[in-house]
């Protein structure tokens, strides 16, 4: 009988010394899932901000791709504007090639003083308007090549920007990238550690 109870104690003991082996192993998996579940935390807090950075990026680079169709349609008009100006004005200049001729024919055959002074009078409008016309062209030309140059540095300016904010996309493209392996790493420790607790 003492025998039996001195092997019931053995047996005893080997099993508190087990119990306080697994008390040991669940309390170490315990601080393994605790400190999972906040590392999970931190790179879901992480993925969250670097979306919400991208999508931030991806909406400026609309807005200035939108400015920038935006500038190119006003310099486009502004453009066609000059092309009918310049053409009107070429338009003015035959027409007062063709009366001075006109006016030198009539000089030349000696024709009515009426005819004549008619000619003289066409013939200084259209130099007048010639004038008023080559001045506006002039400053028009001025102007628009102004505005060539000013739309040529912004040009350049927004490819260096949407450069810039492509490389940045790119860059956050491959943080989320690895966020999402580090998160897909993640779950299958939790799995892992889930089944040591089955």
């Amino acid at each position: 009988q003492t025998r039996i109870s001195e092997d019931l104690q053995n047996k005893l003991q080997m099993c508190n010394s087990v119990l306080a082996q697994e008390e040991t192993r669940r309390k170490h998996l315990e601080i393994q899932v605790s400190e999972f579940k906040a590392r999970y935390e931190d790179a879901f807090q992480e993925y969250q901000d670097a979306r919400t950075k991208l999508e931030d990026l991806a909406g400026k680079r609309d807005e200035e791709v939108a400015d920038l169709r935006h500038s190119l349609s006003k310099k486009e008009a502004y453009f066609k504007e000059m092309k009918y100006e310049n053409g009107r004005l070429q338009l003015e200049n035959r027409e007062l090639l063709v009366s001075l001729k006109e006016l030198q024919e009539a000089t030349i055959q000696g024709s009515g003083n009426s005819a004549i002074s008619k000619l003289k009078n066409k013939f200084r409008n259209l130099e007048n308007t010639h004038k008023n016309c080559s001045a506006n062209l002039r400053s028009k030309e001025a102007e628009w090549c102004s505005q060539v140059e000013i739309m040529a540095e912004e040009i350049n300016e927004y490819k260096l920007q949407l450069q810039r904010k492509e490389a940045a996309l790119k860059e956050v493209e491959l943080e989320l990238e690895n966020f999402h392996s580090s998160t897909a790493k993640m779950i299958l420790e939790y799995e892992e550690i889930s089944v040591m607790f089955l």
